[in-house]
């Protein structure tokens, strides 16, 4: 299977395919559509690696060290 690459695409494409996602995201009326949309787009591991990302986020955000 052909791998997609975002760094690959011109930026201008990159910059308006981001656009998109951000706009699909954002047109999403309320957490079950939400629920549903990531359900659709990610594995149940990547969901958990996205929480885990968040979760560090939120914690280096608090000044946590990330050790």
């Amino acid at each position: 299977m052909p791998v997609f690459h975002l760094h690959s695409l011109p930026k201008s494409k990159r910059i308006q395919t981001i656009g998109e996602f951000y706009d699909v995201i954002n047109s999403l009326k309320n957490r079950t559509e939400v629920r549903a949309f990531f359900k659709v787009l990610l594995t149940a591991d990547e969901i958990a690696s996205l929480m885990r990302r968040i979760e560090i986020a939120v914690f280096l955000s608090a000044k946590f060290r990330y050790e």
